[in-house]
């Protein structure tokens, strides 16, 4: 395709117009059509549609080198191809596989390739497709299940002697892994279990494929590996039967799906995921060469290392036999040692011990004569006898002073009294208790009389010093009648 022809794709959407056949080329069957003239009529009846909105699952979503999309709309039944031109795709939001999007744009037949195609504007999002839904749903049920979980990772051999391979005979994966394995150490053996790694019986070969090599219990490690392609090539690597197959291998899984960026629920199960097969076989087998060169190169490390103590060692024992002393210093340092030796044992002797008790228990018996009781009671009863005398002192000066004050508060008291008034010669007059009987020594009073009080034959009560009398008025007498005029 020369530059000017790809020019004219670019900007039309259409293939430029092809040279007039041979006559060879045209010589047809009259009422016969050239398949040139029936791609040209179905580009017509396409390009008459106008602009229309389609709707389905993304799949296969690829970006050209120039910068272009190119994908595939499918549904249950039929799939669409998809182009968008560089110039729009940077100004909308990439679709991934599985979204549910809708394109809007002019249907085309590109005939140079007998495909029909979308020449889409612009993409929209409605979702996610039924598919990713149920990956999304198995997804989700596998990790509840614990299959993903980091923890039942394991570690890989470090230099495996036999390796399985999971995969199609006559894929390109094959010879890559093989080829990588055969570089990197080609003493190690391969068992290849050949399944089907695309179609609807994919899952369950490649299933059954990674349990009978796990159950040789020979493979140190299984590779799980498929080449690249669209994303629902890769679909049997999505299904749970596969998943739990890696799940229950007893030898680590590497998985090497498609390419880099397309990561599978066989990855997530694995216990290495690889970006491609080659790099699944790179992490399963290690360069042989360069494990030898660090063997070496740890032996040599750890011959220096030992070398290095010896020489260190020795070094250390000519010190410590410098620094041993000669056999007469040692001699004489034990003879004074020795000396030592029996002083302290003279002084721990039981004679030696029993006279420093003996003094010891002369000490305490004169502490305890110091402390005898017999001498503090004494002086006690003396400090007794002195407290009791000073006691009677104070209650006789107490009971005195209590008397006096006694005495001093009868006579105010009795200065005060009424009875010390009719003493002499005052008579205190009260109306009686009406309810009281007249004849009763013991009425009561309930106030003093008044004047009002003196009608004849009112009962009153007069008290005198040493006796009282209930009186009855006969008259009332103005002061001019008493006696000498006084009015009392």
């Amino acid at each position: 395709m020369t530059d000017k022809t790809r020019l004219f794709e670019l900007v039309t959407g259409r293939s430029p117009p092809r040279p007039a056949a041979s006559a060879r080329q045209q010589v047809l069957p009259e009422g016969m059509l050239s398949v040139s003239q029936l791609g040209a009529r179905m580009k017509d009846v396409l390009e008459a549609t106008g602009e229309l909105t389609v709707g389905g699952e993304v799949t296969g979503f690829k970006i050209s080198s120039a910068g272009h999309w190119n994908f595939d709309l499918k549904d249950a039944h039929a799939k669409l191809k998809v182009f968008i031109f560089f110039n729009r795709a940077q100004r909308l939001i990439a679709p991934a596989d599985g979204d549910l999007v809708f394109v809007t744009g002019q249907a085309t037949f590109k005939a140079d390739f007998g495909v029909a195609q979308v020449i889409a504007r612009t993409v929209g999002a409605l979702g996610d497709g039924e598919q990713k839904q149920r990956l999304e749903a198995l997804k989700r049920k596998l990790a509840d299940a614990g299959l993903f979980d980091v923890a039942r990772k394991r570690p890989l051999p470090l230099l495996p002697a036999t390796v399985g391979l999971v995969t199609s005979r006559v894929g390109q994966a094959l010879h890559d892994v093989l080829k990588v394995i055969k570089d990197r150490n080609h003493t190690t053996h391969v068992i290849l279990r050949d399944c089907r790694v695309q179609g609807n019986e994919a899952a369950g070969d490649v299933a059954d494929a990674i349990r009978r090599l796990d159950a040789m219990r020979v493979c140190e490690v299984i590779l799980v590996v498929r080449g690249g392609g669209a994303r629902e090539d890769l679909i049997a690597f999505d299904t749970e039967p596969v998943v739990r197959a890696i799940a229950a291998c007893s030898v680590p899984v590497v998985c090497g799906i498609g390419h880099e960026s397309d990561v599978s629920l066989a990855d997530l199960a694995a216990d290495v995921r690889a970006a491609t097969p080659s790099q699944a076989a790179e992490l399963a087998v290690p360069v042989k060469s360069e494990l030898q060169r660090r063997v070496d190169g740890l032996q040599r490390r750890l011959q220096s290392q030992a070398q290095g103590a010896m020489t260190r060692a020795e070094q250390r024992l000519v010190r410590l036999e410098r620094r041993l002393p000669s056999p007469t210093v040692l001699e004489r340092r034990l003879a004074v040692r020795l000396e030592q030796l029996e002083k302290r044992l003279e002084r721990r002797a039981p004679r030696a011990q029993l006279h420093e008790q003996t003094q010891a228990l002369d000490r305490l018996a004169s502490r305890l004569q110091r402390q005898d009781p017999r001498q503090h009671m004494v002086a006690a009863a003396a400090r007794l006898d002195a407290a009791h005398a000073r006691l009677d002192t104070a209650g006789v000066a107490a009971r005195d002073a209590s008397a006096a004050r006694l005495d001093a508060a009868v006579a105010a008291l009795d200065a005060l009294s009424p009875l010390a008034v009719l003493r002499r010669g005052w008579a205190i007059v009260s109306v009686p208790d009406p309810t009281s009987s007249t004849t009763s020594t013991t009425s009561t009073t309930t106030r003093l009389a008044t004047s009002d009080d003196l009608r004849p034959g009112r009962r009153l009560r007069v008290r005198l010093a040493d006796i009282s009398a209930d009186v009855l008025v006969e008259r009332r007498l103005q002061p001019s009648d008493e006696p000498n005029g006084s009015s009392s």
